[in-house]
């Protein structure tokens, strides 16, 4: 979810501030932190009332932005839309504001999340009670997960849209029963469920939704939850399966089996980009393959 910033658009009525600058900076150090870089050398360290704006603020965001579009391979940031770089010939523009915060916006948006988080898992199988609201609102999460099941719920789904301007939301697709039994893999084979394991009493061929299917009941729930004024959202798989399935502490089983189920959300991508509405979706933990970005 990208960045809310403070008095956007900036326009030429906006009175550039000290509070600009340093949203910006903090924004692209969370940024920078969240991907293994080191929070930036600004200089002048806050910005306030007593310290003038200068030109070297915005070249210095600037810098520390395209560094982060380095790391994602994003190319080389356009250039100012005033036509040059702020200057000691050159005035400071509100345009110039909107230039780094739309760059920076750029890049969460392709999957940059913004810094370390504290994050909360909502409850599963149910709304949140009143008591469970109480609390929450002693706690300013910085990224929640819910499952898809439960999004929704009246209860769930105002508290969600009460914290989406500042924190990232998660929607944990509940998977149908596994992953790789009952289609033709769009992407090379699968390994089959070995039988001899726990737990096989869970899996029904006949009620195994294909990557389509799939693809359609995600589009579906977003429609809904947009409808609903949820609109900050990413989507992340259920965690199975589980390494404590694999009973007879096999390792090569539980890893094939995630893998299985990467691809089988490789494949829903595939689904969900051929029908218009490309989105984030983060696959197991393990060998995890992060999908590109879209609406």
């Amino acid at each position: 979810m990208a960045t809310q910033w403070t008095d956007h658009p900036a326009t030429s009525n906006t009175h550039i501030r000290a509070v600009h600058i340093n949203e910006l900076r903090s924004a692209v150090d969370c940024n920078r932190s969240a991907y293994g870089l080191p929070g930036y050398a600004w200089t002048d360290v806050p910005v306030s009332s007593s310290i003038p704006i200068r030109a070297i603020h915005f070249n210095e965001i600037r810098t520390a932005i395209q560094d982060l579009w380095n790391r994602k391979s994003m190319g080389t940031i356009p250039n100012w839309s005033v036509g040059s770089a702020p200057s000691s010939s050159r005035p400071i523009s509100a345009r110039d504001i909107n230039d780094l915060r739309g760059w920076l916006n750029q890049y969460e948006n392709t999957g940059g999340l913004r810094g370390p988080k504290r994050g909360i898992h909502l409850r599963n199988n149910g709304d949140l009670r009143t008591s469970e609201l109480q609390a929450l609102q002693m706690f300013t999460p910085g990224l929640a997960v819910v499952l898809s099941t439960d999004v929704l719920r009246p209860a769930m789904l105002n508290y969600l849209k009460s914290i989406q301007n500042s924190a990232e939301i998660f929607i944990r697709h509940v998977p149908p029963n596994a992953p790789h039994w009952s289609y033709a893999p769009i992407h090379g084979s699968y390994s089959l469920y070995d039988p001899t394991y726990r737990y096989t009493y869970n899996y029904d061929k006949a009620t195994q939704k294909s990557p389509g299917d799939v693809a359609t009941e995600i589009i579906t729930l977003a429609n809904s939850l947009k409808a609903n004024g949820l609109t900050s959202f990413r989507w992340v798989t259920g965690n199975e399966p589980e390494i404590e399935w694999a009973i007879d502490g096999s390792v090569s089983w539980w890893i094939r089996f995630w893998t299985d189920v990467q691809h089988y959300y490789r494949d829903i991508y595939d689904q969900l980009e051929a029908q218009g509405r490309p989105c984030e979706i983060y696959p197991p933990c393990f060998h995890a393959i992060r999908m590109r970005s879209g609406g």
